[in-house]
């Protein structure tokens, strides 16, 4: 499954120590498995995505093979709900670093920065050409500064990338 991950573009491993350490938390029974070196439900995987991209080919991924996935970030969880049960894909959320560009754009064109606003919309659609709340943002900023016709020209590539 590894070899299929990683042909998606994404990182992904089966080495023991990243299947050991993607399969605890800070539960007590995690602490318990960990002071017993037990690693008493390992994933099969771990996939580490940059973007949302990657997110959404993992997850069509393991739904096409009927696989779990369970979405892992900071294994402070104190309850265990992020710990694989049954084998599949932890999905570590750790690599998805990048700004949110878009609820920057509409924060500060919401606060009448439109400069910044024009700036952080233009990098989310650098960055995420298929994103439609990037193209939303883009427009909501366009209409701010009175540039209707793109402006509607960017709700309608919203609308095309996500019609429903």
């Amino acid at each position: 499954m590894r070899r299929e991950i990683s042909a998606l573009g994404v990182t992904a491993s089966c080495d023991a120590a990243d299947l050991w350490a993607a399969s605890r938390d800070c539960s007590a029974a995690a602490l318990l498995w960990t002071k017993a070196r037990a690693v008493p439900h390992p994933p099969d995987v771990v996939a580490w995505p940059e973007d949302v991209e990657q997110v959404a080919a993992i997850v069509r991924f393991a739904a096409q093979r009927q696989v779990p996935v369970v979405p892992a970030g900071g294994g402070t969880g104190t309850s265990g709900g992020a710990v694989a049960v049954r084998g599949g894909i932890v999905l570590d959320t750790k690599r998805l670093t990048r700004p949110l560009h878009v609820d920057l754009a509409n924060l500060y064109r919401s606060s009448g920065d439109f400069v910044r606003a024009r700036a952080e919309a233009e990098e989310a659609l650098r960055l995420e050409p298929k994103s439609a709340d990037a193209h939303v943002a883009w427009g909501l900023v366009l209409g701010a500064l009175g540039h209707e016709p793109e402006a509607a020209d960017a709700f309608r590539a919203a609308l095309r990338l996500q019609p429903d």
